[in-house]
């Protein structure tokens, strides 16, 4: 169960390592935005782990796209925070791990890597140890390896932005999963206005080759008070650089997240977040080359 099934690079800068019982650990050391220099400094160590919990995040946005994609397998989300981060002293599943709260501690307690090595798991004297292990679903090993490819390929096109984007889909698919339809409306909402603007960017650019535009009208254009969200949709589903069906949604899912804003009384339903969940994935293809797939698994537990 301690076997590295994979040792593969995240980024030109991070390196990553799943064992076969499913702990996936990333080396920092030489990621900059994760790196701490001065340990006195609370803000300095808190941006370094918010940085490492937003490259998680982007990298589980993409392995569970992964793993639906190649075995249309719907998983239970995992979501990265500061508080629940397991470290290492060095990346090897046989290292040293530390905690930070008892959440935390007990994952670390109830691993199988803790069990002696030349301890055969079918005759392991806890039970409970192998009922955890025949309950989980397994993962390709593949999976990981594509997810770090692609993490590598869009951090490089992006920077941190991209990771952002690929973080608030992660968070948007664990509210859909936790039924807080209201959280998953407004985040993929976020995401979705901001690839407009990268869409509508692109169309200003391409507008050169079609009409003399100088400074001031590119100005004009960059000019959010004049050209809205709502305005600019408009322009670019005539232009049909947005489909018509898309168009379609994006102005249900809009209209729900600004009557939802302004005062509406109602709970945003599940099917609002699930188009919601549509309209980010199809922008997110489109703006970025990447597909990414939000979660619309339901389930409930009593």
């Amino acid at each position: 169960m301690r076997d590295v099934v994979v040792r593969h690079q995240a980024t030109a800068d991070v390196d990553v390592m799943a064992t076969r019982e499913g702990l996936v650990a990333f080396d920092f050391a030489k990621w900059k935005p994760a790196l701490i220099l001065d340990a006195s400094s609370f803000d300095q160590m808190a941006e370094a782990q918010r940085n490492r919990t937003l490259l998680m995040n982007a990298f589980l946005a993409l392995l569970y796209s992964a793993v639906l994609k190649r075995g249309n397998l719907v998983l239970d989300r995992m979501l990265a925070t500061p508080e629940c981060l397991i470290s290492l002293d060095r990346l090897d599943p046989g290292s040293n791990m530390g905690c930070g709260n008892t959440a935390t501690a007990n994952l670390v307690t109830s691993s199988y890597t803790l069990m002696p090595a030349d301890l055969p798991l079918i005759s392991s004297p806890n039970s409970q140890l192998l009922a955890s292990v025949s309950s989980r679903t397994p993962i390709n090993p593949a999976d990981i390896t594509e997810a770090c490819d692609l993490l590598s390929g869009f951090i490089e096109a992006h920077g941190i932005w991209g990771l952002i984007m690929l973080d608030l889909v992660q968070r948007a698919s664990c509210a859909f999963q936790a039924h807080d339809y209201e959280a998953t409306l407004i985040d993929y909402w976020a995401v979705s206005e901001r690839l407009i603007s990268e869409l509508w960017k692109a169309f200003s650019s391409q507008l050169a080759a079609r009409q003399r535009v100088d400074s001031s009208r590119r100005a004009r254009l960059a000019d959010s008070r004049t050209f809205t969200v709502a305005v600019v949709t408009e322009i670019l589903a005539i232009d049909n650089v947005i489909a018509t069906a898309l168009y379609e949604q994006l102005s249900r899912v809009r209209k729900a997240r600004n009557d939802w804003i302004h005062g509406a009384s109602d709970r945003v339903t599940r099917l609002a977040a699930i188009e919601a969940t549509e309209v980010c994935e199809k922008l997110f293809e489109q703006a970025l080359g990447v597909a990414v797939a939000g979660h619309r698994g339901s389930k409930l537990h009593c």
